[in-house]
């Protein structure tokens, strides 16, 4: 999927994630590492592609590896919030009210049908 990449490291190198520290996705299409779960870590930007000087579609490739791979139990957390919350990150009613104590604005949580419709 990723046999055009010439391992120039451009998409390395425009990458969020790894700027941070942090290999991801572009370790494993520029060859420095061998981990097909990096397909896993990736901030969708697309500026990995967007640099890309052989235009291999990177993000194709990504969802492609996703599809095949067993996906993190972070990211099955995540799904499970989403569809309880509507948010990936688990928010109830204390989330709610410590906001409210932060000086933040209350806002609502989607309902079960909203949370239905949108993941559809």
């Amino acid at each position: 999927m990723f046999e055009d990449c010439i391992k120039c490291g451009l998409c390395k190198e425009n990458c969020f994630i790894e700027k941070a520290g942090f290999e991801s996705l572009t370790s494993f299409v520029s060859g420095d590492s061998n981990n097909k779960d990096l397909a896993w870590v990736c901030a969708n930007c697309w500026y990995c592609q967007e640099h890309c000087l052989q235009e291999v579609n990177i993000m194709e490739g990504k969802l492609t590896l996703q599809r095949l791979l067993k996906s993190p139990e972070a990211i099955n957390v995540g799904i499970a919030n989403v569809k309880q919350c509507g948010f990936c990150l688990p928010i109830d009613e204390d989330v709610l009210e410590s906001r409210v104590d932060q000086g933040l604005d209350k806002f609502n949580l989607l309902d079960e049908t909203t949370i239905a419709y949108l993941l559809g």
